[in-house]
Order: structure tokens, then C-alpha cells, then sequence
């Protein structure tokens, strides 16, 4: 996308003019990552192409100033940079307004200019507000330009927004409240033109065919792909060793609900953990997914760079680093805790042991704390899990004496750190301990198939593993 970020360039040069031209494009660097995450459908950069377009359409129809279309477009840049499907109302645009104060300021943008470029993403959290300005209006109507596209492109819209709600192949509990566009528009325009609504408290976009965003929104009889929304928020959890960052998501319905501990891969924390989190919250559960690299620092640790397929081997020497620095010893002193705050967290039924699930590294953690503590812990899921199978005399699969819980592994082909050998070994520890295990190979998907931001990833197998788990979830 070289033009996008030709004009990311040119726009900041005006904004931020002593900003060092590594460090703008560092940062538009990160925009583009994130405007091509794999949860995105409409909330793409063809999104954001398209609002830049109606900002300049207003520009030439003198509804905006040069100067008023500078900050709208840098607000257009990060108004969807933080997105996350089924997070709770508000959550994406209050998000990814700190995102845009954190970046302009250390950019060296002027102060006045980020609080204007901040109160604008904000505001795109319903399309409305007190005293808005021609700017504001201007915005947000280049926000909902979409509901005055052709029917082509508004067709693709609504199948778009279709698929960023629709998470789960199971379930359906109501359909959701697109974040895009809040709200219902009303004085309709006669073209496909958007127009500047001055009529009235705020702007609306719409056509004279009476579009809105419920439009893009199935109804209960279309769609068996919706699930119920959630509430999505970023936590702090007070931690023996400090201060660990964790995402909690719970659906928007009253509780209390059973509580899932998510155990995250490698990778960390991060838009793709967000989306998983949101989805088996969406089944009816809350579920809360810390940082197990917490003492080590904030997420993320792993530069978001690395997920390449070129950076491979960069990728893999930094989970050298950070695996190891979570010890058998550190887990159990951890493991207990994270589940001691599930537990204790509003809605969450802490006398019902926990469901756990974990990917990658997570599964072995998964397994340990089960056997640590297997009053609480009813049900274990792990999916490409490895290092189940070691040397030491504390090998994972030599604990499962101790697990009562329901157990379910789906192992990637061909994966070094779980092998056909060490899944036998798995198999038979089970058998002769009378754990309730079972084990079941996912065959041609490699190590990581369910992570949509990495190489490895594989539709099929991801789409089975979310089959399995709300099976075994659903079974308590």
C-alpha cells in the first residue's frame, strides 16, 4: 500500500513538520498492520480510503477548510485502528483515540491539534454530541459514507459487516450493533454524493433509498452465524510479582456466567487473542486471558513485525527468550492466582470449577494447573499444545493422576514439539492413570493453526477446534 502511506507521510510532514521521518513512518507502518488485521472485513483500508474520499469531496465543496481536512484525515487514520469486532460499545473508539494521543505526541504534533484529532474518533462512537462543529459533522459524515454508495458497493458493506459479526458457526443469540455506524439516519440526500447535514444537532448520511446501518445487520431468521455481544475491557490484575495485563470479556446479558481462563500462545496478547476471547464469550462465558509474561513487561513483547513468514527465525529466537522465563516453579504460583481472580471477578460462578483453554505453550500450562489444583479446574482444553512430553521427572503427562478434569487436546501435524510418539505417550499416561483424555490429531495443520495472524494458520482446522471446544465446554 505505498500510497496510503505516501500520504500518511505527506499529512504528517504538515502536522508533525520536526517529527523524525523514520519515526512517521514507524507509525504508519503500525497503522497499515493494523488496518489489515485478519478480523477486519469492512473496517479495512478500503474503509479508510473511502472516508479520506468523502473528506475531500467536502473540501472541494468548501464544506471544510485545508486545515480541517489535515486533522480530519489523520483522525481518519486512526478512528478504526484498534478494532475489535464483538467489543463492548465505545470500547474500539476510546481505544483507539489513546492510540492516536500516545502516537501524535511522541511525534511532536501539537497539542491542541491531538486533542481536536482524539474528540473525533471519539465522537464515532455514536455519530453524535453537544455543539458540534463543521469538522465534526464533516467527519462523521465521511464515516457513513457507505450508506450513500452505490448499491454495488453498499451490497458489500452489508455481507462485510455480516462476517465481522459472525464469529461463531454454532450459535445464535440476537444479532449485534454494528460499531461502525450508530444509530438511524434521517433527512435523506438525493444522490450517492455524501452530503453535509446541517439540519439538526448532528450529521447523518444517508440516501433517498432510506439506508441505515441496521441495514448490514441479518435478522434472526437469515443468520445462524450471529452470537450474543459481549463486553470486552482491558484489566489490571494484582499479581505476586507486580502488575499483570489481561483482556475480560463477559456477554452483555446479566450473569453470572461460568468462567474460562485463556491461556495465550507465545505471541502474547494481541488483537487476535482479543477476537478468541470475545468469541467463547459470546457461548455464554466470562473469560479472562492474562499475560503470563507479565514479569517481563506490558504486552506486547513480540514486535508484531515477526509474524511474517520471512521473519521466522527471527520470531522463534524471541520465543526463545520468553518461554523459558516462565518456570514450572513461577506457573505455580501464577496458575493458582489466575484462577483465585476469575473466581472472585463480578458475574463469574466461583464455586463452579473453571473451564481452561490454551494454545501453544498454553496447553501444557493448561494441563500443569489442572493437576495443581483439581477442584477447580472441570474442564481442559488445548489445541496445538506442546511440551506435554519431556525429560523431566516432572513431565506434564506424568501429572495426570492428579487431573479430574475433562480433557481434549487437538495436536498440529507434524509438530516438533508434540510428536506422534509423545501424543502415544500422552494416550497411554491417560489409560493407565484413568484420565478422562482425549487426543485427537488435526491432520495437515501445522503448529499454530489456529492463530489467523500467523503463517501457520489453517480455516479448516480453526473452524474445528472452535467446533470441539464449545462441545467440551458445553459438557461442563
Amino acid at each position: 500500500m505505498p500510497a496510503l502511506i505516501n500520504w500518511w507521510h505527506q499529512d504528517l510532514a504538515d502536522l508533525a513538520p520536526f517529527a523524525l521521518d523514520d519515526a512517521v513512518q514507524a507509525a504508519g507502518t503500525d497503522l497499515l498492520r493494523r488496518w489489515a488485521e485478519p478480523q477486519r472485513r469492512y473496517h479495512r483500508t478500503t474503509h479508510l480510503v473511502e472516508v479520506f474520499w468523502a473528506l475531500e469531496e467536502l473540501e472541494d465543496a468548501d464544506g471544510l477548510d485545508p486545515r480541517s481536512g489535515l486533522l480530519g484525515r489523520v483522525a481518519g487514520w486512526f478512528h478504526d485502528a484498534v478494532y475489535i469486532p464483538l467489543a463492548a460499545a465505545g470500547a474500539n473508539e476510546a481505544d483507539s483515540a489513546r492510540l492516536a494521543v500516545d502516537v501524535l505526541g511522541e511525534l511532536g504534533a501539537d497539542p491542541g491539534d491531538i486533542g481536536c484529532i482524539e474528540r473525533l474518533i471519539r465522537l464515532t462512537a455514536t455519530h453524535t454530541g453537544d455543539s458540534l462543529t463543521d469538522l465534526d459533522r464533516a467527519f462523521l459524515d465521511a464515516d457513513l459514507w457507505i450508506l450513500s454508495a452505490e448499491s454495488e458497493r453498499f451490497d458489500d458493506y452489508c455481507a462485510q459487516v455480516r462476517e465481522e459479526y459472525a464469529p461463531s458457526p454454532t450459535r445464535h443469540t440476537g444479532p449485534p450493533e454494528p460499531r461502525c455506524c450508530v444509530g438511524s439516519p434521517s433527512a435523506p440526500v438525493s444522490t450517492s454524493r455524501i452530503s453535509l447535514q446541517r439540519n439538526g444537532n448532528h450529521a447523518r448520511a444517508t440516501t433517498s433509498t432510506g439506508r441505515s446501518p441496521a441495514s448490514a445487520v441479518p435478522t434472526s431468521t437469515e443468520s445462524d452465524l450471529m452470537t450474543e455481544p459481549v463486553t470486552f475491557e482491558h484489566v489490571d490484575l494484582p499479581m505476586s510479582a507486580g502488575t499483570c495485563d489481561a483482556y475480560l470479556a463477559h456477554p452483555n446479558a446479566p450473569g453470572p456466567w461460568p468462567g474460562v481462563l485463556l491461556i495465550m500462545d507465545a505471541v502474547g496478547l494481541r488483537p487476535r487473542i482479543a477476537d478468541m476471547v470475545s468469541r467463547v464469550a459470546s457461548w455464554g462465558y466470562a473469560v479472562l486471558a492474562p499475560n503470563t509474561f507479565y514479569r517481563l513487561g506490558r504486552q506486547p513483547l513480540v514486535d508484531p513485525a515477526l509474524l511474517t513468514p520471512e521473519r521466522h527465525a527471527d520470531r522463534m529466537a524471541r520465543f526463545g527468550e520468553l518461554i523459558p522465563s516462565l518456570t514450572p516453579a513461577l506457573w505455580a504460583v501464577d496458575g493458582p492466582a489466575y484462577l483465585d481472580q476469575l473466581a472472585a471477578l463480578d458475574g463469574v460462578r466461583g464455586d463452579e470449577p473453571a473451564r481452561v483453554v490454551g494454545y501453544c505453550m498454553g496447553g501444557r500450562l493448561a494441563l500443569m494447573l489442572a493437576a495443581q489444583r483439581p477442584e477447580q479446574v472441570g474442564v481442559v482444553t488445548g489445541f496445538h499444545p506442546g511440551g506435554l512430553v519431556t525429560d523431566a521427572p516432572d513431565s506434564p503427562h506424568t501429572l495426570l493422576d492428579r487431573v479430574r478434569a475433562r480433557v481434549y487436546f487437538g495436536y498440529a501435524d507434524n509438530d516438533g514439539s508434540m510428536p506422534a510418539a509423545a501424543q502415544e505417550t500422552v494416550a497411554a499416561a491417560a489409560t493407565a492413570t484413568g484420565c478422562d483424555l482425549v487426543g485427537e490429531l488435526y491432520a495437515g495443520a501445522a503448529h499454530g493453526f489456529t492463530m489467523a495472524d500467523l503463517p501457520a494458520h489453517n480455516a479448516d482446522a480453526e473452524a474445528r477446534h472452535w467446533r470441539e471446544m464449545e462441545r467440551v465446554f458445553a459438557g461442563g
